[in-house]
């Protein structure tokens, strides 16, 4: 899991490191800032903890009959095929929903895979497993668990800095602002500001790099266990259906996923080479 994802691990380092500085950087801030990571840890990869992000992220259980007899058998057979070539993967994976009329899927936590309504209305049986197969994939190398911790240390910064700066608010009403006082607080936080903001874009710039890597790591797992050419044909559609993968530069730069267009490149060249064997 770390080799995958050690840039998602720095990151969530940092964070922490941040966190403490930002609440005084002595022995009595270390002890909060280690608590308050060990709680919000411990609740995230708990059993309560995957339901609450289930719920956040609005993905429910299977309901209807249509839904299971669809989607378990199909489920399964992926599974079967990622545990025989990967014993050690977790027995506890589940697919859910996401009642969305977009094409997608993603893989939450320790052992949630979800489809979209989307997803299921418009790709073939064989597509759908490609997908799930991609999905499986992230859990299998950890990439939900890093993600989390990095989600986690943003929640917790984010929340200090927000005391912080509400703090420097009221402090900077209580006093004159014309004075000395007053202009240094005023510096204070135009550079609070500052910093913060490219804080948050060079940590959206080195987590996406770890997110495309993800992303191909992901499409070779589900051509390692049999679903490279489903997975293929339904990035065709995807791609069939984006009007366009030009944005602006900054957003290029912190895309969590790879163009369409190189992510079926790899495959084929994949599957082309395995052909030739």
């Amino acid at each position: 899991m770390f080799r995958n994802n050690y840039l998602y691990f720095i990151w969530g380092i940092f964070y922490f490191f941040a966190t403490w500085l930002t609440l005084g950087a002595n022995s009595m801030s270390f002890g909060i800032t280690l608590m308050a990571y060990a709680i919000s840890l411990t609740m995230a990869f708990s059993d309560a903890g995957e339901m609450i992000l289930r719920f956040i992220e609005r993905v429910r259980a299977l309901e209807t009959k249509r839904e299971k007899y669809y989607l378990i058998p199909m489920f399964d057979d992926v599974y079967k095929s990622a545990i025989k070539k990967f014993p050690k993967l977790r027995r506890d994976i589940d697919i859910y929903i996401v009642d969305t009329m977009i094409i997608n899927a993603y893989a939450l936590g320790r052992n949630t895979v979800a489809v979209t309504k989307g997803a299921i209305d418009s790709l073939s049986e064989e597509e759908l497993k490609g997908f799930i197969a991609h999905e499986i994939g992230h859990i299998a190398h950890g990439d939900t668990i890093a993600l989390l911790l990095t989600v986690i240390g943003n929640g917790i910064f984010t929340l200090v800095v927000m005391c912080a700066q509400f703090a420097l608010n009221i402090i900077n009403s209580m006093v004159d602002r014309r004075g000395l006082v007053g202009a240094a607080l005023g510096f204070m936080k135009i550079f609070f500001n500052i910093v913060l903001f490219y804080f948050y874009y060079i940590g959206q710039f080195i987590l996406s790099i770890n997110s495309r890597k993800n992303e191909y790591a992901a499409d070779a797992f589900a051509f390692d266990i049999g679903y490279g050419d489903d997975l293929v044909s339904a990035l065709y559609i995807l791609q069939d259906m984006r009007i366009s993968d030009n944005g602006k530069l900054v957003d290029r730069l912190c895309a969590s996923h790879p163009h369409i267009a190189k992510r079926i490149g790899t495959l084929e060249r994949m599957i082309d080479d395995e052909d030739e064997i």
